[in-house]
């Protein structure tokens, strides 16, 4: 088994009439995992899955380039996203505060 698997799934046409559930799925797979919250990694995470829909635009763009296709520059509306999360055994480990050496534990496994 992997320690982390991660898997993502976009339907190749537009949806426009909103008939799908979702534009794109993210499934992740972790074995036990230790969660440490900081700000900095939290801050981390948010950008990441606010720009993520971004980078997927100009793949998608690149993609359709290389492939001569046209592209569409037109506004459109942001992706909906079915993010599936399995973490077997997973710790959080939350500091008090950035300096402090007191954490509270949380074992949600």
């Amino acid at each position: 088994d992997q320690a982390l698997k991660f898997e993502i799934f976009k339907y190749g046409k537009p949806d426009p009439h909103l008939e799908r559930p979702y534009d794109i799925s993210a499934k992740v797979r972790m074995t036990s995992v230790r969660y440490i919250h900081t700000n900095r990694f939290l801050k981390e995470i948010l950008s990441f899955c606010s720009h993520f829909p971004q980078l997927i635009d100009a793949f998608q763009r690149v993609k359709a380039k290389d492939l001569g296709n046209l592209v569409y520059l037109g506004p459109g509306r942001k992706a909906r996203i079915s993010l599936d999360v399995d973490a077997d055994g997973p710790i959080l480990l939350i500091p008090k505060h950035a300096f402090s050496e007191k954490l509270m534990v949380g074992d949600i496994g």
